[in-house]
């Protein structure tokens, strides 16, 4: 590849290992050695990390508050506040899959809630608007926790369902009461799948939060249930997205709020469009690239602003993982490289730095 290439980094968070800013600055050092120029533009989607990066792009500032994790348990999560008052909740501030050990990693027993304490909270402190990224979570729950904590009166037929209410439990609720004057949300999503069915919620999700087989047709009938509750004339739970964040995308959707692509929103508010002006090549990357990533994904909405941009993208990923042909098929991305084919899995673990600035500068460095 000739040298003194503008190279474009603008990654997503490797869940798990490393921070979107981080993995920039590593392809940043890989850019570097290849002799070429970087320009870093860490990109996320509405899961780990994004209301952070929007505080960042948006003058914004983060708050804590104390709320429960999707086990109930006690922590201490943030969201963040724009100057025109809008706040930014994070469900994987809350409810994320990578602050549970693995023994707590069942979804049959987690809560959304605490995300919902996240946006009361944010809207005790004065927000008019709320913006949700949703992604990242653990939870499959239709985001039944979330409402409860918005003041969704839950009554099943003994009287209301527990708080926090677990998805064992939808099974008896035969009413919902939706509460009245929340300020307006825009659910940000980073999938756009559908609450229920083979492409849904339970079934797509759930296994990736640790459900058993069993577990994931006992979800897939407990979400049908609160669906034929709470969208008796079927206009929401088909929505896309309406399973994103194991079912919080039907939540968001049945107060009477949006569903985006969350990806987009990051990539106008960082400024990425403008970015691919002065680039001649873009890396992107996440720590799985799979048949997911076409599905609203941060890396492959990077990448399809490069195309249209007429700017090459090669992506990053951790692991390559299933049937990620499709991407290449559509002509998205012109290479795809994985940390574990160049280093093995658990050197990319050890030091996901070092292998993504190693993987970078062989992407962009010419086989002799």
């Amino acid at each position: 590849m000739t040298a003194h290439k503008r190279v474009l980094c603008a990654p997503d968070a490797f869940k798990g290992t490393i921070g979107a800013a981080d993995a920039a600055e590593a392809m940043a050092r890989g850019v570097r050695a290849a002799n070429h120029e970087p320009i870093c533009c860490p990109i996320a989607d509405g899961g780990e990390g994004t209301a952070a990066l929007l505080a960042g792009a948006l003058d914004g500032t983060m708050h804590e508050h104390a709320t429960i994790n999707a086990a109930g348990e006690s922590i201490t999560a943030t969201f963040a506040m724009l100057p025109d008052g809008t706040a930014i909740v994070e469900s994987a501030a809350a409810s994320g899959l990578p602050q549970l050990p693995a023994h707590q990693r069942k979804p049959m027993g987690l809560t959304s809630m605490g995300t919902g304490e996240l946006l009361q909270a944010a809207i005790d402190a004065g927000a008019s608007s709320l913006w949700l990224c949703i992604g990242g979570t653990a939870t499959v729950d239709g985001g039944l926790g979330l409402l409860q904590a918005l003041g969704t009166r839950c009554i099943a037929d003994e009287g209301m369902l527990p708080v926090p209410a677990l998805p064992p439990s939808i099974d008896t609720l035969h009413e919902l009461e939706l509460p009245l004057g929340l300020p307006p949300i825009r659910g940000l999503i980073d999938t756009a799948v559908p609450l229920l069915g083979d492409e849904g919620a339970a079934q797509v999700f759930a296994p990736q939060k640790g459900a058993t087989p069993e577990e994931v047709d006992h979800l897939e009938t407990l979400l049908t249930h609160l669906a034929s509750i709470a969208d008796p004339e079927d206009l929401i739970r088909h929505v896309p997205g309406a399973g994103a964040g194991g079912g919080m995308g039907f939540a968001v959707a049945l107060t009477g709020g949006v569903l985006e692509s969350g990806a987009e929103v990051v990539l106008n508010a960082v400024g990425l469009h403008a970015a691919l002006q002065d680039a001649d090549l873009v890396l992107t990357g996440e720590g799985r690239l799979d048949g997911q990533t076409a599905t609203g994904k941060a890396p492959i909405a990077v990448a399809q602003a490069a195309h249209h941009a007429g700017v090459p993208c090669i992506g990053i990923a951790g692991v390559l993982d299933g049937d990620i042909q499709e991407l290449m098929d559509d002509d998205w991305f012109a290479d795809l490289r994985s940390l574990a084919d160049h280093c093995g899995i658990e050197a990319a673990m050890l030091d996901p730095a070092a292998a993504i600035e190693a993987v970078t500068c062989a992407a962009l460095t010419p086989s002799r």
